[in-house]
């Protein structure tokens, strides 16, 4: 008696055929439903964001909810939180944990550190580039307005560190995205609205006269971070008109419980506890689903 076996195909999410893109839309149209996804995921207008979250989360062998929490858009640029990339090294299973050594005398330019881990195949020690004060000054990250290398410079050394050992030993983790810091330390946007002149032409007659996009481009400060320039979502131009906003969402990331996130709303004024809610919202349940999860 012949039995008839029926295989049911496998399908992955992803962009480049017919059925993985038709599941990747069913699961993106759930997913925007959700109010545990960040905001530039929700309703229809973050529907293809939630695409492209999913495709990433599938090459990356990631969950989609994580990717999309630790997906931050910077200046307008998708940024990966350093919390993000270490935890994926440490869990892709090729590697030992990440740890760091510190050299240097500190609070001092000599003050720096190194990440290093064991690839497993080999048993070989594999070390970072080194990352110190001096070389945070040279680059211009220290001196920032409201730079976090003034206050946390030991959290910084640790963040950069990390995210360069992960680009030079693993770069697919990252998938060529750089961490909401790096990002953060190196952008400066130039003011480029058009100004009254004095003979009196109006502003339309100056913006008639720009003929070259780039006079409106972001001026970046590394030559080698130009190749990631992207255009900015609609969804974002509060974080660019705001960015003095830019340190505070990084501050509220980097809250570890409920009390961290409590203490740092007490510093914060009125018009930011109500501008930063949803971020703080989102890190808040972050941490809650940590805790269950342990």
């Amino acid at each position: 008696m012949s039995h008839e076996i029926q295989v049911r195909e496998n399908i992955i999410v992803g962009l480049t055929n017919a059925s993985g893109f038709e599941l990747a839309q069913r699961a993106a149209k759930m997913l925007s439903m959700s109010s545990l996804v960040p905001t530039d995921y929700q309703g229809p207008t973050g529907l293809p964001n939630c695409i492209i979250a999913l495709n990433m989360a599938s090459r990356m062998g990631a969950d989609p909810l994580m990717v999309m929490q630790n997906l931050v858009v910077v200046h307008g640029r998708p940024t990966w939180s350093s919390q993000f990339l270490i935890a994926t090294f440490n869990s892709c299973g090729r590697f030992s944990s990440m740890r760091y050594e510190f050299f240097g005398e500190q609070n001092t330019d000599s003050w720096g550190c190194r990440a290093v881990a064991i690839e497993k195949e080999t048993g070989q020690k594999l070390s970072g580039t080194d990352v110190t004060i001096a070389i945070a000054k040279a680059e211009g990250w220290y001196s920032r307005n409201g730079s976090k290398w003034k206050t946390i410079p030991q959290q910084m050394l640790t963040y950069r560190a990390a995210c360069w050992f992960v680009r030079a030993y693993a770069p697919e983790l990252s998938m060529g995205l750089h961490s909401a810091e790096e990002v953060i330390d190196i952008a400066d946007y130039k003011d480029v609205t058009p100004k009254r002149s004095a003979a009196g032409k109006n502003i339309d007659d100056l913006l008639s006269a720009v003929t070259e996009p780039s006079e409106i481009m972001p001026v970046i400060t590394d030559i080698d971070e130009m190749t990631s320039i992207v255009t900015v979502p609609n969804s974002t131009q509060d974080a660019m008109e705001n960015d003095e906003y830019a340190d505070l969402r990084l501050a509220i990331r980097e809250c570890e419980s409920l009390s961290n996130i409590a203490q740092l709303m007490q510093q914060m004024s009125p018009k930011a506890k109500t501008d930063m809610k949803a971020a703080i919202a989102k890190r808040q349940n972050e941490i809650k689903l940590l805790q269950e999860a342990a």
